[in-house]
């Protein structure tokens, strides 16, 4: 693994500890050393032995505790080597005054990132072929026409011919970007951060990230290929994949890059020239509405991402569009509370990625600290969390 690992014989045990980077996370965290003593349920003085070195050892439920606090893979803990703060994605937000990242969310990148690094050494450690499987591509392509490509490429003609539910469908699509090298998270955002995905480009594992508290599913789909394309352009970016994105008051670059990767999207789960076939000769707006609904679930878009296209078709006018926009949906979205644990934690890495950790788990390429450690779960947890990964 990228840190070294805790074998199963030492977790109750105690650990030597590098204080240096027990120090540098903390700072990275900008936590204060007072609320992580609160956090941890342990005396300041004990976190500042830590950081000073006076105490070199902690148990390993406390590292796996601090880790979480502070947003980091509890192995670094471990090491001699430095710790290294990780790069935050670049900014795409369109919303004007968009708010600042809280700590709780560049926790949840820091993670994504390690996390990144963690299913590379999986997937190369088990023998698998882990080169970038995707091409790369810049905003003088045709994003419809790219989409195209890559429609054929990722099978999605045959995907929906299956008549899938969008639930079924958005699983079946991480597996197709996981045999491409690309793994698709899920994890929570702060709702007031209007951030709906991120694009992690790298060379060894790059990863696309879903804000999970999105109660649209098809919303969940078209942002997923909308990170696709940041991918293609090699964006690490934060993004709302706003629908509605304008360009007053917007960067004009993020304006150009945003409606790029939204039309690859769109052009990606709907081809252009469907949209001219099935509305040519409609111009009834009830007629307009019926057709969307049936492609709508036929290809699992959203109603307003179909709207879109046939305004940028020309198809309708801007006045027709706004009429047939439904109202943004009102209340917070589901963010996995009542939901089973071990249903969270496989929704988070879907069925194929978990699979693929308990099966290097089993191959001893990995040890039973690293599995708890992926997946933030306890000792308690690991065969409920197996069994529903794996059934």
């Amino acid at each position: 693994m990228l840190y070294p690992s805790i074998p199963y014989r030492h977790i109750m045990s105690n650990i030597i500890i590098n204080p240096e980077n027990v120090m540098l996370a903390i700072e990275a965290s900008s936590l204060r050393v007072e609320y992580v003593s609160k956090k941890m349920n342990k005396p300041i003085d004990t976190i500042k032995r830590w950081v000073s070195g006076e105490e070199k050892e902690m148990t390993f439920s406390e590292a796996v505790k601090l880790g979480k606090i502070l947003g980091v893979n509890p192995n670094i803990f471990l090491v001699s080597r430095k710790f290294e703060e990780p790069v935050i994605p670049v900014d795409f937000r369109s919303k004007k005054d968009a708010e600042k990242l809280k700590i709780k969310s560049i926790k949840n990148i820091r993670r994504m990132l390690y996390l990144r690094d963690e299913l590379y050494e999986i997937m190369a450690s088990l023998g698998e072929d882990t080169s970038r499987k995707i091409g790369t591509a810049n905003l003088k392509n045709d994003p419809a026409v790219l989409a195209s490509e890559y429609r054929e490429k990722l099978g999605l003609d045959l995907l929906v011919a299956e008549r899938l539910t969008d639930e079924k469908f958005f699983e079946k699509i991480r597996e197709i970007l996981l045999g491409k090298n690309i793994v698709v998270l899920t994890e929570s955002f702060p709702k007031e951060e209007d951030i709906k995905g991120l694009s992690l480009s790298d060379d060894k594992m790059p990863i696309i990230v879903i804000n999970r508290s999105d109660r649209d599913i098809r919303s969940k789909i078209f942002t997923a290929f909308h990170e696709l394309a940041h991918l293609l352009l090699r964006n690490n970016a934060m993004c709302d994949v706003n629908e509605t994105l304008t360009d007053e008051g917007t960067n004009s670059v993020i304006y150009e890059t945003e409606r790029w990767c939204n039309k690859f999207s769109a052009n990606i789960l709907m081809p252009v020239e469907i949209i001219k076939e099935k509305f040519e000769g409609i111009d009834e707006i009830e007629e307009i509405k019926r057709t969307t609904g049936k492609l709508s679930s036929k290809y699992h878009v959203s109603k307003s991402t179909i709207y879109y296209s046939l305004s940028d078709s020309g198809i309708i006018d801007r006045i027709q569009l706004k009429n047939l926009l439904p109202e943004a949906p009102k209340g917070k979205g589901g963010g996995g509370k009542g939901i089973p644990l071990q249903e969270q934690r496989i929704r988070m890495f879907g069925k194929e990625t978990s699979r693929l950790i308990f099966y290097a788990h089993d191959q001893n390429i990995i040890t039973t600290h690293d599995v708890l450690s992926i997946f933030t779960i306890k000792l308690k947890d690991y065969d409920r969390v197996r069994d529903y990964a794996v059934r």
